[in-house]
């Protein structure tokens, strides 16, 4: 993809992502993208066919952000993994949670964009796993590693909830999590 294809899709994915989370999902069209992005109705259209596919990619492009995210602070040499994976999880699932009631309300999900989603959603959790067992105790057998992937489930819903009920708290709830972490047994740092 060349440099200006590549600016003009993120262009139209920027503006599209600003005005579904100003306006939302129903109050939104492909003309209304148009002219915030300043792109003729024709070339957005030239990408994406309608405003859900438009939609489901600016969804898709935040999860795989959060992975790439993830990836690299599993590669990285960040002695406090722990800490940094609740941030960008945290950050990941505030920056998508308007556009997820948005998408619930306007029901636009379909087989395909959702074993994509559900496939990244999956990484996701592999990832973060694999942050907490090289932060656990000596695991000696499969069922408690199995309480890690519960561990990861557990805090992905608590940082959805937490950002419902306490969104102008975001440090206050990342150091929740981080002490509940720590609280479980998990060390806050790597030896």
């Amino acid at each position: 993809m060349t440099n200006a294809v590549s600016d003009i899709e993120d262009s139209i994915i920027n503006c599209a992502k600003e005005l579904f989370i100003q306006r939302g999902y129903e109050k939104v069209d492909m003309k209304l993208i148009s002219k915030k992005c300043n792109i003729s109705t024709g070339t957005i259209y030239n990408y994406y066919p309608n405003k859900s596919k438009l939609f489901i990619r600016i969804l898709e492009d935040s999860l795989e952000k959060t992975f790439l995210k993830l990836q690299t602070l599993i590669e990285s040499e960040d002695n406090y993994k722990v800490d940094s994976c609740i941030k960008i999880l945290y950050e990941g699932i505030e920056e998508k949670y308007v556009l997820n009631k948005e998408l619930i309300k306007a029901d636009l999900t379909n087989k395909s964009q959702s074993e994509s989603n559900v496939e990244i959603e999956k990484n996701i959790i592999n990832l973060i796993d694999r942050i907490f067992n090289d932060f656990s105790k000596d695991y000696t057998s499969s069922i408690e590693c199995n309480c890690n992937i519960r561990l990861v489930e557990t805090l992905l819903a608590t940082i959805y909830t937490m950002i419902e009920a306490h969104p102008e708290e975001k440090e206050k709830n990342i150091e929740f999590l981080n002490q509940l972490i720590l609280n479980l047994g998990y060390k806050k740092e790597v030896s």
